[in-house]
Order: C-alpha cells, then structure tokens, then sequence
C-alpha cells in the first residue's frame, strides 16, 4: 500500500493510535525506498566499475614492426624496445606541458 492509502486508512478508522501507525508506516516506507534507491545506486556503480576493471583486463596492446623483404631484422633500438617489452619495464605516462610557461609536469 503506498502513502496515500494509508493515509486514508488512517482518516477511515479514526483514532490518534491508528493516525500514529499509519505515520510511522509512512516514515519506514519512505527510509525503505530511500535505501532501495541507495543500493540500486551502489549495485549500479559496482557494476560500471567491475566492467571497467573487466575491460582493462582484457585489454591487450601489440607493438608492431612490418618488415619487408626475406632478410630484414631488427634494429638495435628496435631489439632493446623488444626486450624492455619481454622483461616487462613498459609503463604509461601522461606529460603535461603549460603553454605559457612549457613547464612539463609528468603523472
């Protein structure tokens, strides 16, 4: 029964110990929904999150290197990049520079 029918319970039947039941009715019904829609709130946030943390998990990134030719090998540049990859010291960065100052802060 939603508010307004208990408030007509309440008007029907009289009385200050049915009107203060019917309040306190009123009072839990309101925090229930409060603290169903919190909870929607929360099941919806873990679950974006768990398919953030599923995506990156996921995630695969491939350098590539096209050669050409039957005898093309790598360079000695491209075989430190091969094994900086192999013994895994890649990480990613974000440089930002300001445009007045070219200061470069790196996160």
């Amino acid at each position: 029964m939603d508010e307004a029918g208990l408030m007509m319970v309440a008007a029907f039947t009289g009385g200050v110990m049915v009107a203060a039941w019917v309040a306190l009715l009123i009072v839990a019904l309101r925090e229930s929904r409060v603290r169903a829609q919190a909870t929607r709130d929360a099941e919806m946030r873990f679950e974006r999150l768990k398919a953030e943390v599923n995506m990156a998990a996921a995630l695969e990134i491939v350098i590539l290197d096209v050669k050409t030719g039957g005898s093309a090998g790598l360079t000695r540049e491209q075989r430190a990049i091969r094994e900086a990859i192999a013994a895994q010291r890649v990480y990613f960065e974000v440089a930002h520079v300001h445009p007045d100052t070219l200061a470069v802060h790196v996160q």
